[in-house]
């Protein structure tokens, strides 16, 4: 769930013109090391919400070279796993 969570927050940013992930959290800052992807999601809620954004519609299509799956598997289980869309939902404060 992490993996899907960190990619939304990626293309949530992309879509608001404001850079990639690694701009608002460097890998070069500890804080964000191991950091629970939930973080990097409300940090684009509320930019979304200061730009008057909502998202409407997600459609997740994850591509990888084979050794980045044979090397963490369990990062991507099933695609998207249940919880991703009820961890999206509740990030940017979407109704069911």
């Amino acid at each position: 769930p992490r993996l899907w969570l960190f990619l939304v927050a990626g293309l949530l940013l992309g879509a608001m013109t404001l850079g990639d992930i690694g701009q608002h959290f460097p890998d070069t800052d500890p804080r964000w090391k191991d950091a629970d992807s939930r973080v990097f999601l409300r940090h684009c809620a509320k930019l979304m919400q200061e730009r008057h954004w909502r998202l409407v519609h997600a459609d997740l299509t994850l591509i990888a070279e084979a050794p980045l799956v044979a090397i963490v598997p369990d990062a991507f289980g099933r695609c998207p796993p249940p919880d991703v869309a009820r961890d999206v939902r509740l990030a940017l404060g979407i109704e069911s």
